[in-house]
């Protein structure tokens, strides 16, 4: 026997019987309500949506208790009063957040609107929007115009929804751009978002720009409205989910990503042509769908050098921040935050480690066509053209025009196979335009200027563990109106300063003519050697000599190596700017030859 001790407050055993005759049972009185809120609240607040049978499962395993569901979901409700004080509490330090965040990071939007029908009701939040000002610059100068925009569902007590707008940087990988935290998804709040978006980009009617989507009802026609000559594609995994959920087969969904990734339009008819045989019915049915131009490859604009048919990188974003989606809005707004500059942080020590002149992704993608060059055959077509033959299919390349019939070389920038083919043929001509590489500069000064002394940093404390009280409302440049309401003005703000020079990469003078004459005795060692080699790899009599040869083209080499140059404009991995005019030029790669056939190239420049 056992009672209850108020003064220590556990449980003290005066009489213990060691023979028991009753049966195991798995209930008890202590265990109510009240009892699993104080226990189960960590646990209900990282999963406010857990199911009442879920929940009573998780009791049972974790206690060997039984309990009922309604105590279950007098537990959630009990849990869900404290949660929503804590939301209480977050949402009124939302006026003095969007404060410090303009006062710390100049030149920053932020804005916020409120609901009050009454005047002399209390404010209800609406929404709430944040684009750095050090992060737009590092998207304006290092990203392509190209703009993944979705939404995904808040995980706490108030819910409501995120939408974010993700670029592509150097690499191929995301760079958050701007977030908003909406009630709803709806035309008025997708409108109100890319409006805003619009202003900080400086764009006019999207020209020039691609816009990438889910097929949201709100999203389609704010695009269309507000960005009418922007290119809109829409995600191919969305259209086969709908589609391909009445057409299901592993060949019907490997034919259909082989239409979207169809680079021409002789592709696009062969390849539909090939989904009519397999099965009339999709046929007849993928129509239906979104036009062909919003997700296949062969209608997408070349200029934004960008040929992704999906919205992963908004996919891959929101994975990133699940976590943080779980939180109220205060402490989620802060952890996206920190995540965004931190990782900034993080690309710019590893693009300082980059061996080539780009990053490591678009160097994987060359290798691939590298070994892919090797089985083109080369036919010269006039000054600056070449008729590549490959898979008994010909393409006419024009090393002028950076132009291949096949089109992946202008819809991503990235020499295609065939087109490095004909850059190695070409490799006299163009190696009398060589001069000396400036690797990364222009990454490392778009990095810099995103990562600042005081890039994205949030002071909100006056005193270490206090937070500003809220200013009086006379005072306030926060924005109070209808949710039905578009703003006509712009959140004021003064661009982004520092008194500390940011880091960059340098060069002397002296370095620049070390790197000169360097590549002045590269290219006599190319003009008296290389014919010889490409001959004797062609003839297929490659012997002991030949490697010598090759050596002297490349002395730290042990294989075979072909030194080319080739210039790259700005447009084609990263966009150009006035301010930074950087031509990136190569003087490596490597080659193989084959005993019949034309030549392999390794083209890394």
């Amino acid at each position: 026997m056992a009672s209850f001790m108020k003064d220590l407050g556990a449980y003290q055993v005066r009489r213990l019987m060691d023979e028991h005759t009753c049966s195991l049972t798995f209930k008890n009185s202590r265990v109510n309500s009240t009892w699993l809120a104080r226990h189960y609240i960590s646990t209900i607040r990282a999963m406010p949506t857990i199911k009442l049978m879920e929940f009573k499962k998780l009791v049972k395993e974790q206690l060997g208790v039984e309990v009922s569901r309604f105590q279950c979901k007098r537990a959630k409700e009990k849990v869900y009063d404290i949660l929503v004080g804590d939301s209480k509490s977050e949402y009124a330090l939302m006026w003095a957040y969007a404060d410090e965040l303009r006062r710390s990071n100049k030149g920053s939007t932020v804005q916020m609107m409120v609901q009050r029908p009454i005047p002399t009701d209390p404010s209800v939040f609406d929404r709430f929007y944040v684009c750095f000002e050090a992060v737009r610059i590092g998207f304006m100068k290092g990203c392509r115009p190209i703009i993944c925009v979705d939404g995904c569902f808040l995980k706490t007590v108030a819910k409501g929804q995120l939408l974010t707008a993700i670029g592509r940087d150097w690499n191929d990988q995301m760079f958050p751009l701007a977030w908003a935290v909406v009630q709803v998804e709806s035309h008025d709040t997708r409108s109100w978002f890319l409006k805003l978006l619009k202003e900080d980009l400086n764009i006019t009617y999207g020209f020039g720009w691609t816009i990438i989507s889910d097929q949201q009802k709100g999203l389609v026609p704010a695009i269309a409205e507000l960005l009418p000559n922007a290119e809109h594609r829409m995600c191919a995994r969305h259209i086969y989910a709908n589609w391909g959920g009445s057409h299901k087969g592993p060949k019907i969904q490997k034919q259909f990503w082989i239409i979207a990734k169809s680079t021409t339009e002789a592709d696009f008819r062969m390849n539909i042509q090939e989904l009519q045989k397999m099965s009339p019915h999709a046929y007849e049915d993928l129509p239906k769908r979104p036009n062909p131009r919003h997700w296949c490859k062969a209608f997408f604009n070349p200029m934004v050098k960008c040929d992704i048919v999906d919205n992963k990188l908004c996919e891959a974003f929101n994975g990133r921040i699940l976590e943080a989606r779980c939180k109220t809005i205060y402490s989620m707004l802060e952890d996206i935050r920190k995540l965004v500059i931190e990782r900034i942080h993080t690309q710019r020590f590893s693009c300082e480690k980059w061996k080539k002149g780009f990053g490591p992704r678009i160097v994987k993608k060359l290798d691939e066509n590298l070994k892919l060059s090797k089985y083109c055959h080369i036919g010269w077509n006039g000054e600056d053209g070449y008729q590549i033959t490959a898979w008994g299919i010909q393409y006419v390349v024009d090393i002028k025009k950076m132009t291949c019939d096949c089109r992946a070389w202008q819809l991503t920038g990235i020499s295609c196979c065939h087109a490095i083919c004909a850059l190695l043929d070409n490799a006299k001509q163009v190696g009398g335009n060589s001069s000396a590489i400036e690797e990364r500069t222009k990454t490392m000064d778009e990095l810099s200027a995103a990562t600042g002394p005081r890039g994205c940093s949030v002071d909100l404390s006056a005193t270490p563990g206090t937070i500003p009280r809220k200013r009086s409302r006379t005072t306030r440049s926060c924005i109070v109106m209808n949710p039905n309401h578009n703003p006509n003005k712009k959140s004021t703000g003064i661009r982004f300063d520092s008194n500390e020079e940011s880091s960059s990469t340098e060069t002397s003078v002296h370095d620049l003519q070390s790197a000169a004459a360097e590549v002045g005795a590269i290219r006599e060692r190319i003009q008296s050697s290389l014919p010889i080699f490409l001959r004797s790899c062609r003839s297929g009599s490659y012997r002991r000599e030949d490697r010598a040869i090759a050596s002297n083209l490349s002395p730290s080499s042990t294989h075979l190596t072909s030194i080319l140059t080739t210039q790259w404009s700005g447009s084609d991995i990263i966009q150009e700017s006035e301010e930074f005019q950087v031509q990136i030029q190569g003087i490596r790669g490597s080659c193989g030859y084959r005993r019949r056939g034309s030549l392999g190239v390794g083209f890394l420049g």
